[in-house]
C-alpha cells in the first residue's frame, strides 16, 4: 500500500517510464565494452563521409549511387548524421556508439509506453507498461541494439512512436501544433529507415479504434493525413531517384572491380522458380518470424542463402502461415469493435511486417531478427492482452493502489503476473546472454556458425576470421584445413559465392598449393566470365609459380575487362621482365605509372628496366621520380648512388650520398666508393 501511495503522489506514469529506461540500461550494459561488428563497417569504420564528422553531415542528405561500400546503405541521413556527431566525439572508439544505441533504445521503450497510453486511454497505464516491458526484454531486439549500424531500426521506431503520440494528441484536442509535430517526427522516421512509412497506416488505425467519437468525426480527423503521405513519397521516391550526383559517384568508382553478390547470397528467394516458390518461401519465413517471437532460439546474425530453403505453396508450413495470417486479418476486422486491442495489435503487425515479407518486394536478405524490431510490438500487444483474457484480467481497473477513476481498482491476477513475469525473465536472460555474441566479428561468426551450416555467407565470414589467424601462423596445418573447409563449403552451398572461391584460391597459394589454387581460380573465371578480377588472381597465381607467359595472358584478359588496379600492371611488367622482354615491360610499367603516379614501385621497376637496356639517363630519371612522393626513401637514395657508380659517375655518386646525409636519410647500408 505504501508503494502504491508513493506512485500515486509522484505520478505512476513517470515512475513506470523511468523504470523502463533504467531497465534498458541494466539489460544492455554488457554491450558497452563491445567493438564494432558486422555491418558497422558500412556506416562508421569504412564510411568516409561519416568520418568527416560534423562537417560531413550535409553530405548525408544527398543520394549517392556508386559501388563503394558506404553507398550501399540506403538513404538514411538522420542515422548517418548521428554517427557523424558521435565520430566527432568518440572517433573510432566503439564504446560511445554502443552507449548511445542503448540510450536511444531506452527512449524508444519509454515513448512506446507513452504512445500506448494515448492509443488506449480507457485502460490502466499498467497495460501499456507491461507491453513496453515485454518489448524491452525481447531477445529479437538484440541485433538492433548491439549492432550499432541497426540504429536505423531504433530511430525509425522511436520517431514513429513520437509521431503516433502527437497524432493522438491532435485527434483528441484538434491541435494543429501537435499535428505538425506528428508530421515532423514521422518525416524523421522515414529519413531514418523507409519502413517508418508503414505508420501512415498505423496513425488512422489508432484513431479508428477509439471508443469516443462517431465514424464521421474520426474520418474528419484523418483528412490531413495526405500531407503525411506526400512527405513520405518525397522522401522514399523522389530523393532516392535523384541522379545529380550519379556521374561523380560513378567516375570515382568505375573500374574498381567491385562485385556485389549481396542479393544472390542474401536472399534465397532471388533464385525462386516462379511465383509459386516466391510466395511459398515468403509465407514460410513469416511463420518462422512468429516462431522466433514465441521461442527466440537460435538467434543468428544472418539468414542468407541457403539457410532457409525454397518451398512452394504446397508446403504444409507455407499453407499454415497463409491460414494464420489470413485468419488473424479476418478476425481483427470482424471483431474490430469487440476486441479493439487484439485488432490493433494484429493489424499493426500485419502492416509493419508486410514490407519485410518479400511479397511486395524481394529484399537483400531473406529474413533477419532486426526486421521484427518494429512489427514485434503488435505481437507483444496480442500476447499480453491474450494472457489477460485467459486469466480474466480487467485492464480497465488493473492497479496496485487507488486510482483517479470511478471504476473500482482490482488487484491483478497472480497467475497472470507469474506467467508474464516468468516469460519476461526468460526473455531477459536470453537477451543478456545473446548480447555477448555481438562483442566483435570473431565472437559473432564463431558463436553463430553451428546454427548456420547451410548459409554460404556465414561460412565465408567465419573462414575470413580464421584466415587472419592463419596469416599469423601459416604452419598450423589444422587451421589451414579449417579455413579451406569453410571457403569450400560456401562455394558448395551457392554457385554465386564469388568471393569465397576467390579467397579459396588465394589461401591455396598462401599454403603453397599452387595447383589447387590455379584449378580453383580457373573455375572461378569460368563461372564469372564477365568479371576481370578473377583473371587477375589467376594471373598472379601463375606468376607466383613462375609461369610468366600464362600470367601475362591472364593479366591481359583482366585488363581488357577494365580491371583497373596497380598490382595488375606491376606484375604484368615483372612477368615481361622475367621473360627478358624489357620493351614490353616498359610499356606496361609506363601505363601503370601514368594511372597510379603515387605507386613508386613503378619507378623503381622502370629504373631497373632502363638499367638493363643500359639507358643511364632514363634509369636515373625514373628513380629520381620516387622523391616526388617519398623524398626520404632510403632505398631510392641508395639506388641512385649505385646507379651513378655503375654508370661511371663517381662525383655524382658522392654528391648524391652527401645530399642524402644532409637530408637525414639513413644511408648506413651503403659505403661510397
Amino acid at each position: 500500500m505504501a508503494l502504491a501511495n508513493f506512485f500515486q503522489k509522484t505520478g505512476i506514469k513517470t515512475w513506470l517510464a523511468i523504470g523502463l529506461f533504467l531497465a534498458t540500461l541494466i539489460l544492455y550494459a554488457n554491450t558497452f565494452s563491445h567493438d564494432f561488428a558486422w555491418d558497422d563497417a558500412i556506416v562508421i569504420t569504412e564510411n568516409p563521409r561519416v568520418q568527416e564528422g560534423i562537417s560531413g553531415i550535409s553530405a548525408h542528405f544527398f543520394k549517392y549511387k556508386s559501388e563503394q561500400l558506404a553507398d550501399q546503405y540506403g538513404y538514411r541521413p538522420i542515422v548517418l548524421s548521428s554517427f557523424s556527431i558521435e565520430y566527432e566525439l568518440f572517433g573510432l572508439k566503439a564504446t560511445g556508439y554502443h552507449v548511445m544505441n542503448v540510450i536511444f533504445y531506452g527512449l524508444t521503450c519509454v515513448f512506446l509506453f507513452l504512445a500506448l497510453t494515448r492509443v488506449f486511454p480507457r485502460y490502466s497505464p499498467w497495460l501499456p507498461f507491461l507491453v513496453a516491458a515485454l518489448y524491452l526484454v525481447h531477445p529479437l531486439h538484440v541485433e538492433a541494439v548491439a549492432n550499432i549500424k541497426s540504429r536505423d531500426e531504433i530511430f525509425a521506431m522511436m520517431f514513429s512512436l513520437l509521431s503516433l503520440y502527437y497524432f493522438m494528441g491532435y485527434a483528441k484536442e484538434k491541435s494543429w501544433l501537435k499535428f505538425a509535430l506528428s508530421l515532423f517526427f514521422l518525416t524523421l522516421g522515414v529519413l531514418s529507415k523507409e519502413n517508418a512509412a508503414t505508420f501512415l497506416a498505423i496513425l488512422p488505425l489508432a484513431v479508428l479504434i477509439q471508443e469516443e467519437g462517431t465514424w464521421k468525426e474520426k474520418l474528419k480527423t484523418l483528412l490531413p493525413l495526405p500531407a503525411l503521405l506526400v512527405i513520405a513519397l518525397v522522401v522514399l521516391v523522389v530523393i532516392p531517384q535523384a541522379d545529380s550526383l550519379d556521374a561523380t559517384a560513378y567516375k570515382e568508382t568505375q573500374d574498381t572491380g567491385i562485385f556485389h553478390e549481396d542479393k544472390s547470397l542474401g536472399n534465397v528467394i532471388v533464385a525462386a522458380d516462379g511465383l509459386n516458390e516466391r510466395l511459398g518461401t515468403a509465407l514460410y519465413t513469416l511463420l518462422l518470424y512468429l516462431g522466433k517471437f514465441l521461442f527466440p532460439h537460435p538467434l543468428t546474425y544472418y539468414s542468407g542463402a541457403n539457410q532457409i530453403p525454397l518451398v512452394g505453396m504446397g508446403n504444409p508450413l507455407s499453407l499454415l502461415a497463409l491460414l494464420i495470417h489470413l485468419g488473424a486479418a479476418v478476425f481483427s476486422l470482424v471483431f474490430f469493435k469487440k476486441h479493439k486491442v487484439f485488432a490493433f495489435g494484429i493489424l499493426y503487425y500485419l502492416a509493419t511486417i508486410s514490407v519485410f515479407s518479400n511479397i511486395p518486394v524481394v529484399l537483400n536478405d531473406t529474413m533477419a531478427d532486426r526486421f521484427q524490431f518494429m512489427p514485434s510490438l503488435g505481437l507483444c500487444l496480442v500476447l499480453v492482452w491474450g494472457l489477460g483474457l485467459i486469466f480474466k484480467v480487467d485492464f480497465s481497473s488493473f492497479s496496485w493502489g487507488k486510482r483517479d477513476s470511478k471504476i473500482p481498482a482490482k488487484k491483478p491476477n497472480p497467475v497472470f503476473l507469474f506467467l508474464l513475469g516468468a516469460l519476461m525473465l526468460g526473455f531477459g536472460l536470453k537477451t543478456f546472454s545473446r548480447n555477448q555474441a555481438w562483442k566483435d566479428n570473431a565472437t559473432l561468426f564463431e558463436t553463430d556458425m553451428p546454427n548456420l551450416e547451410n548459409c554460404a555467407r556465414a561460412h565465408y565470414h567465419y573462414a575470413g576470421i580464421l584466415a587472419a589467424k592463419l596469416n599469423l601462423n601459416p604452419q598450423n596445418k589444422a587451421l589451414g584445413d579449417k579455413v579451406i573447409h569453410h571457403f569450400k563449403r560456401a562455394a558448395e552451398i551457392s554457385e554465386h559465392a564469388y568471393y569465397a572461391r576467390m579467397k579459396l584460391g588465394q589461401v591455396y597459394m598462401f599454403l603453397g598449393r599452387g595447383g589447387e589454387a590455379i584449378s580453383t581460380l580457373q573455375e572461378l573465371v569460368r563461372t564469372f566470365p564477365e568479371q576481370g578480377r578473377p583473371k587477375f588472381h589467376l594471373g598472379y597465381a601463375y606468376f607466383q609459380m613462375g609461369k610468366f607467359q600464362e600470367a601475362i595472358d591472364a593479366f591481359k584478359a583482366s585488363k581488357a575487362q577494365a580491371e583497373n588496379r596497380a598490382d595488375l600492371y606491376f606484375y604484368m611488367a615483372q612477368a615481361y621482365k622475367n621473360l627478358n622482354q624489357p620493351d614490353e615491360a616498359i610499356l606496361v610499367a609506363d601505363e601503370g605509372a601514368a594511372r597510379f603516379p603515387e605507386e613508386v614501385n613503378f619507378y623503381d621497376l622502370l629504373s631497373d628496366l632502363y638499367f638493363q637496356k643500359e639507358n643511364s639517363k632514363e634509369a636515373i630519371l625514373q628513380i629520381q621520380r620516387v622523391f616526388e612522393y617519398q623524398p626520404l626513401s632510403s632505398d631510392a637514395w641508395i639506388k641512385l648512388v649505385l646507379l651513378y657508380q655503375n654508370f661511371g659517375m663517381p662525383q655524382e655518386a658522392q654528391n648524391t650520398y652527401n645530399e642524402a646525409l644532409a637530408k637525414g636519410v639513413d644511408m648506413s647500408r651503403l659505403t661510397p666508393k
